[in-house]
């Protein structure tokens, strides 16, 4: 089943299947790539060139012609951007609406969001730097694999003081290091903070990104509109299933329901909205169908494994080892198809976030530095956890303080040891110490491996596959 982790060859195109492009055509998708993000252009333009050229030569053409590009961008590009790529063709001359029907068209236009790419771009980007701070343990759920154990408030919740003082220290590390801070705003139910609305104002106030992990709960038409007026960029809610029955079994009755409305009133609202779902035994083979959903009506769509934590501890949720490799070969196998035959930069970075473990090695530098950025543990690399009272976490399930900021300066955290430890992927025990995909995985999930051996630079021997196959 798991052949794709074989490495590949880079294939080289037979002479006698060249094809050329229209040379107007080449201007054209040129000045297309130049508006579309940076972050998203070398994806798009080996996706879009690969595809255009199939499709002319499944029409038994030689020559890439406009239609050829159109019906490849239709096919690339997720549906709610879609509109937002129409524009842009427009100014160059294609006119893609006219390769629809008027019933396709509408449907898409149903589909898209008011959402620039710049704004995707600026959250999913090499060179940002995100902290998901529990400002809350206060839910409204109870969800029974919660890893923050929440539901009434902690006694060691930070006042507005305190908290705004932390908004403003990380504001003035931002611009010391030059670095875009994202903030992603969690719980607990953030919006049972009172205060949370004054938080969001002064990290945008000092150039922070603001994002939200909700469970759709209190996301009514008015909330969300009021989250859009706030400059929150993108909403993250949880469906854990498209069964009512599956997603209230582990998050309460009616929580279900309540989470579809506050999707629905997120995306209406014009903010970025992101379904994401957790993976247990119970819904792993649903995966791949709550995608499907997800990107057909307009979101973004994430999901990842139950890892140990909270009540995860005392639950029976947790996948066993083959569940693990079904939902890994399910979500992966088209980028590891890709990564074989040296097509590493076609993959959208926020495809390969979290990819863990990361049994491949690149065939080129070009290729390693532009994988680095998602696969393996980010912890203390591209993501960092803010607990209820403060602690900078290497991750916001990793309940490892590395240092308090209340006290201490992120820039002065980031030059301890513990810190580095975790940044230089090297440091590993058990299987991961010799293991030739160590630089990239980092060790596989090291919350899980703290967790499961009470050290999370112990090596992910209980979870990964990889080297012992």
């Amino acid at each position: 089943m798991f052949d794709f982790f074989k490495q590949g060859k880079k294939n080289k195109q037979d002479s006698t299947d060249s094809i050329t492009w229209n040379p107007r055509l080449i201007e054209q998708f040129e000045a297309i790539i130049k508006m579309t993000p940076v972050l998203f252009r070398k994806s798009a333009r080996a996706a879009v060139t690969e595809t255009a050229e199939d499709i002319a030569k499944n029409r038994g053409a030689t020559q890439v012609e406009e239609c050829d590009l159109v019906n490849a961008y239709l096919k690339e590009t997720p549906e709610m951007f879609k509109e937002s790529l129409f524009e842009n063709a427009l100014k160059v001359g294609i006119d893609m609406a006219s390769y629809l029907s008027e019933k396709r068209l509408n449907k898409m236009k149903a589909l898209s969001t008011n959402i620039a790419w710049d704004q995707v771009e600026q959250v999913f980007h090499p060179d940002v730097t995100w902290f998901e701070w529990a400002v809350t343990q206060k839910c409204n759920l109870r969800c029974r694999y919660c890893f923050e154990n929440a539901g009434t408030a902690s006694q060691d919740e930070l006042s507005t003081k305190a908290a705004l003082s932390i908004v403003h220290s990380l504001g003035a590390s931002a611009k010391k290091l030059n670095r875009r801070f994202v903030m992603l705003w969690s719980g607990g139910e953030p919006l049972l903070r009172e205060d949370i609305f004054e938080l969001i104002g002064a990290a945008r106030e000092e150039g922070m990104l603001c994002t939200m992990a909700s469970n759709g709960s209190f996301i009514t038409p008015e909330m969300a509109q009021r989250l859009k007026d706030a400059e929150v960029s993108t909403v993250i809610i949880t469906l854990d299933s498209l069964t009512p029955d599956i997603h209230d079994a582990a998050r309460g009755k009616g929580s279900h329901a309540e989470a579809l409305r506050g999707i629905h009133n997120a995306k209406a609202a014009g903010l970025l909205t992101m379904v994401e779902s957790v993976a247990t035994r119970h819904n792993y083979k649903e995966v791949t169908k709550l995608r499907k959903w997800a990107e057909k009506e307009g979101f973004l769509y994430f999901h990842r494994p139950l890892h140990r934590g909270g009540r995860t501890l005392t639950d029976d949720s947790m996948m066993n080892r083959k569940q693990y490799h079904q939902l890994y070969f399910d979500r992966y196998q088209h980028i590891f198809e890709k990564l074989k035959t040296g097509k590493g930069t076609h993959i959208p970075l926020f495809e390969i976030f979290d990819l863990v473990p990361f049994p491949y090695k690149p065939l080129t530098r070009e290729e390693r530095d532009y994988l680095e950025w998602g696969v393996g543990c980010q912890a203390c690399r591209l993501i960092h956890g803010i607990s209820v009272s403060g602690d900078l976490l290497p991750c916001i399930r990793l309940k490892m303080p590395l240092g308090n900021l209340l006290t201490e300066t992120f820039e002065t955290i980031a030059q301890t040891p513990l810190y580095r430890r975790f940044v230089l992927r090297q440091d590993r025990g058990g299987i991961c110490k010799s293991c030739e995909h160590l630089e990239l995985c980092g060790g596989g999930c090291l919350a899980e491996t703290m967790a499961l051996e009470g050290d999370p630079f112990a090596g992910w021997e209980r979870c990964c596959w990889v080297t012992k196959e």
